[in-house]
């Protein structure tokens, strides 16, 4: 897509385009930054993910592509509770 271009090296701005892609067809989607605010915190809570089932923050690579989107979807159900 040609209007990621411009914005490869800044992540929050590719959230922001995205979410405001979604919109029109899901009114309840959050505002970009808490979106945003909670991808960062997922990051920062990874590397605990990744230690905790015995894997190396450094070699994400050893994952599948389905782990890494189940790991997430725990977290995201664990965020929603706080």
């Amino acid at each position: 897509m040609q209007i990621f271009l411009p914005l490869k090296n800044d992540p929050e701005q590719i959230i922001k385009v995205v979410r405001d892609w979604f919109k029109p067809t899901n009114q309840n989607i959050p505002r970009h930054k808490v979106i945003w605010l909670a991808y960062t915190e997922f990051e920062f809570d990874y590397e605990d993910i990744l230690t905790s089932e015995g894997y190396d923050p450094k070699d994400i690579h050893a994952l599948t592509f389905s782990d890494i989107i189940e790991n997430m979807n725990v977290w995201i159900r664990d965020f929603k509770i706080k």
